[in-house]
């Protein structure tokens, strides 16, 4: 028995029959029209979506939203990887500029792109900020705890910030 067989013979039935959807979808040159007609059990049908296109505006608003997303990850890997005030990059990108010294230009970058989803009408932003209150007063909490009972973040009273040279 090849590893594969091993493999498809723990799955459950869904999950074969999820296996079955993605093998149709992969061998065809054009894209699957009804993903009905690919099921192997009438017991579990497979749904064609009815939403709604997204329009160029709607998709522009998401996808900036996902570079910038993206940009301020990468920064924020480099920063756990080597640390926030190592030397960044020496590239156009960076400039030299520590992760600490780029936090600020990444997250002024995503909040641009929030605000713009936000205006595009993705969602409100009102309730983004309800949410944001909430879960900073969450995170600052002495009395939330994450699941083992620790306090769910540091309290920032004891930490002593390092100085900027651009504050």
């Amino acid at each position: 028995m090849t590893k594969a067989e091993d493999i498809v013979k723990g799955m459950t039935e869904a999950q074969k029959r999820a296996v079955t959807v993605m093998e149709a979808y992969s061998d065809s040159d054009t894209p699957c029209r009804s993903p009905m007609a690919l099921n192997t059990s009438s017991r579990f049908p497979v749904q064609q979506s009815r939403r709604p296109a997204m329009d160029k505006t709607e998709r522009y608003a998401l996808g900036i939203m996902v570079e910038e997303m993206g940009e301020t990850l990468k920064l924020i890997g480099k920063a756990m990887r080597f640390g926030l005030d190592a030397p960044g990059p020496d590239n156009a990108e960076y400039e030299g500029k520590t992760a600490r010294e780029m936090l600020p230009t990444e997250i002024g970058d995503l909040h641009a792109a929030i605000r713009f989803a936000a205006m595009a009408a993705i969602f409100p932003m009102s309730q983004a900020n309800d949410r944001e209150s909430w879960k900073l007063a969450k995170l600052l909490s002495p009395n939330s705890r994450d699941a083992n009972g620790n306090r769910l973040a540091p309290d920032l009273t004891a930490h002593q910030p390092k100085e900027s040279p651009h504050d």
